[in-house]
Order: C-alpha cells, then structure tokens, then sequence
C-alpha cells in the first residue's frame, strides 16, 4: 500500500504484513500465532495475557513504575535475586496467602525489617547482630535459648511457673542478687564467695564447717570466727590453745584437769585461782 509515493503498508504473499511506521487499530486486535516487535511497545490501556508471558528471555530488563500485584493468591516464583532500593509494605505475609523462602532473605544497606505480626521460623534462625525488642514488648521463647558468648541484661530477669534454670558455665552478677527461695548446689560442686556472706536469718549447715583462716584471737572483737551473741554447743569442745572467759562460767559435770605440775606455791600448779575459791561439799 502506497500513498504520496510513500510505501505505508506491505502485504507479502504468504500472509505477512509488515509496516515500518505507526499502526493504529481502533478495535480489537486477535493474534493467532507469534507477534514479534523489534523495539517499544506502548499500550494506552490494559494489557490481559490469558496465558503466560515472558519477558526478557534474552537479556535486557523490566521496570515497573506502578503498584504490582499479585491477585488471585496466585504464587509467585523468583529464581534469581529480589532488589528492593525502598520502602516495601506487605500487609500480611509478603501477599495475601503464605510466603515461602528457599534460600536466603538479605536486607542490605542497614535497612530496616519491621514485622506488625507474628514471625515464625521452624528451624535454626542466626543473627550476626544485635536483637532488639522495643516498646517493653514481650519475647517468648517455647524451646530452648543458647547463647555462646557474653549476654547483658540492662533491666531485671525473671523466671515464671517454677521453671529450673541450668548454667553450665559461670554466672556473674557485679551488684546484689536477691534469692527468695532456696539455694541448692549439687553433685558436691564447691561455692566460693570471694565476699561477705550475710544470712538475716537461721543458716542450717547439715555437714562439718571448716574455717581455714588462721587469725589468731586476743579479745571477743577477733579472730577467725567472731559472733556477737551467744554460742551453743551440742556436744565436745576442743580448744588447742588458751581459752578466757570474761563473765562466770557454769560446769554441769565433772571437771577433769590433766595438767600434773606439782604446786609449790600459790602462783604454780595445775590449777591457779586468784581469788577465793567456794565448795559446796569436800
């Protein structure tokens, strides 16, 4: 088709058309086979593709300008890498039905990921940074928690519904540690306080107490064991070195001396009094 010497239009024998300036068709346009086009195509309107469509099969790339939406819970498959440069907002699980990653989701360029709901992860999850858990929102764990390195803990830490709490290794706690409850130390394991053990009320000890301090004691204020109160004692006494008593003292039974120095005056002996001595009977 020829106008003003001007070829518009050329329809080959086979059925082939072929046009090398604009085409304009006011109505549908039905292709039953293949359409190839060598350079942009602009539609004004909808573009429906009733069956699949692909795009840049061999090379080049897709820009979208708009909103892309996936209806229909429709899945959708990514076989290579997912750039996001802004903003993403998935108002439920990145589309309307469930979201399933086979390999790595990475957030780059110290973005951030907010979640207004629920994460769920079924299998080992690593963080190679810090967790922050903001607007004092709770955190539950139902497993297990371990942590290989240094863990702080800016506020208090609480254990609900009687729950054990096993430590392997060390704790360490620079400030006061209330216990409400009991302390119990198994398998024979020793307890070494480097500090002031301060007990308000009874402390029940079921075996021997051994003070390894050697401090000797000149008054009632020294000593390797000092108590302000008094002292009672169920059974034997043994004393190694020298024994002063400031008030008086009561004996119950027999009182034996060893000592067998002979007397040869009132200053030698086994037993020396100062003062007067008072007997009941012989």
């Amino acid at each position: 088709m020829i106008t003003d010497n001007v070829e518009r239009l050329r329809i080959l024998p086979g059925g082939d058309i072929i046009t090398k300036l604009n085409f304009e068709i006011g109505k549908n346009l039905n292709v039953l086979g293949n359409t190839g086009i060598m350079n942009t195509l602009t539609v004004g309107d909808s573009l429906i593709a009733k069956n699949n469509v692909l795009l840049n099969t061999e090379g080049g790339s897709t820009i979208n300008y708009g909103p892309f939406t996936v209806a229909n819970l429709s899945p959708t498959l990514l076989t290579g890498t997912l750039i996001v440069q802004k903003a993403t907002t998935f108002n439920t699980s990145l589309t309307e039905g469930p979201t399933d990653l086979n390999n790595l989701l990475n957030v780059n360029k110290m973005s951030p990921t907010k979640l207004t709901g629920t994460l769920l992860v079924d299998k080992t999850s690593n963080f190679n940074d810090a967790v922050n858990v903001n607007n004092l929102s709770p955190t539950y764990l139902s497993g297990t928690l371990v942590v290989e390195k240094s863990t702080t803990l800016n506020d208090s830490f609480t254990l609900l519904n009687m729950s054990p709490t096993l430590l392997s290794g060390t704790l360490e706690a620079d400030k006061v540690v209330n216990l409400n409850d009991s302390l119990t130390v198994n398998n024979m394991s020793p307890t070494f306080l480097s500090g002031t053990l301060l007990v308000e009320k009874e402390g029940l000890l079921k075996e021997n107490v051994i003070v390894s301090d050697s401090t000797q004691s000149i008054s009632i204020f020294t000593g390797a064991v000092v108590v302000d109160g008094g002292f009672g004692l169920g059974k034997n006494l043994n004393v190694g070195g020298s024994s002063a008593f400031a008030g008086p003292v009561t004996f119950n039974s027999p009182v034996k001396i060893s000592d067998t120095t002979q007397s040869l005056s009132t200053n030698t002996g086994a037993l020396k009094v100062s003062g007067g001595v008072g007997l009941g009977k012989k």
